[in-house]
């Protein structure tokens, strides 16, 4: 079918228009979603070389928000209102206790998943990375359910939740590694004089020898932790929130 030239010639420039406006909406939405996605993705800051992402800042600083408003709030009594965080009143502002105890946070878990690393527990340890064990546990766990496959925890994880579970099995096997490698030593002999009490069970025995083990286990490891922190080469943004 043909229109007549007069037609032609009014419609024509209104579908390019519209082809114009679509492509430019496009543009925009891809731009917005780039910039989101390359923010999220910015490099904040670097523990012994390895990267910290804004969204890994932002989620350790989640994390902590509750402690510092509770410590402002018990010891200053301050509460929480409009521009807490900007709050010069007590000396060093909410916003600057957080962002301090964000980075300790940070550099805590980076040494201990660096040290796994090392160690061979665990290869990729980016928080991309966490991000995406989460995503596949969680794929299973939902395939499991369409399957009536009985599963243990929840049904899906949160990034707080499974972060919380992968690092607790991480430490767990971090202790484990340094016992069979003596890098940790446990001296049963501190457990000794209590053992030797005749009032007490081969039971109360057993986890007297136990509590001795996790005890020693537990201090050695953090001690190994603290001084890992102290030599660590911290470097972040001073911009970094």
């Amino acid at each position: 079918m043909k229109f007549p030239n007069n037609i032609q010639t009014r419609l024509y420039p209104n579908n390019m228009q519209k082809i114009l406006t679509m492509i430019l909406l496009l543009c925009c939405n891809y731009i917005v979603v780039a910039q989101s996605l390359s923010g999220d993705k910015k490099i904040v800051g670097y523990v012994n070389g390895e990267p910290v992402t804004k969204d890994e800042f932002t989620f350790f600083a989640q994390r902590n928000r509750h402690k510092v408003i509770s410590k402002f709030r018990n010891e200053y009594k301050l509460n929480y209102h409009t521009g807490f965080w900007q709050d010069k009143s007590k000396g060093k502002t909410p916003g600057e206790l957080l962002k301090e105890m964000t980075i300790e946070s940070i550099v805590s878990s980076k040494v201990q998943y660096q040290l796994a690393k090392q160690y061979g527990i665990i290869n990729d340890i980016s928080f991309q990375s966490i991000r995406q064990y989460m995503e596949s546990e969680n794929k299973q766990r939902r395939e499991a359910l369409q399957k009536n496959i009985v599963i243990y925890g929840p049904e899906q994880y949160s990034l707080e939740s499974y972060y919380e579970y992968l690092t607790s099995n991480m430490i767990i096997k971090l202790k484990d590694y340094m016992l069979k490698n003596d890098i940790i030593m446990v001296d049963f002999s501190q457990g000794v004089q209590r053992e030797n009490n005749s009032t007490m069970h081969d039971d109360d025995k057993y986890y007297s020898k136990v509590h001795v083990a996790n005890t020693q286990i537990n201090h050695q490891y953090d001690e190994i932790i603290k001084q890992i922190i102290e030599k660590a080469k911290v470097k972040f943004d001073k911009h970094a929130d």
